[in-house]
């Protein structure tokens, strides 16, 4: 075969449907799944974002936590009586 056939076989068969669908029902079938996925990707990235710039929750409220110690005893330091 020469190129240029080869080339007008290519172009007949590029203008012809791979699948036809008249009714649309594929269409609307996967731009709802895609809305649906799109919907809950931008919810996680939400989620992430809202997440990550948020102060932590502790338990029992801020007034709870009290600041650390200098230095805790050694056990050395603690006065044993016999």
């Amino acid at each position: 075969m020469r190129w240029g056939a080869i080339m007008h076989d290519v172009h007949r068969a590029a203008g012809t449907p791979v699948f036809l669908d008249p009714r649309g029902r594929r269409r609307r079938w996967l731009v709802g799944y895609g809305l649906a996925v799109a919907v809950l990707c931008i919810l996680y990235v939400v989620l992430l974002v809202a997440g990550l710039t948020a102060d932590p929750v502790r338990p029992g409220g801020a007034e709870s936590v009290e600041p650390p110690a200098e230095r805790a005893p050694r056990p050395a330091e603690v006065g044993v009586s016999r």
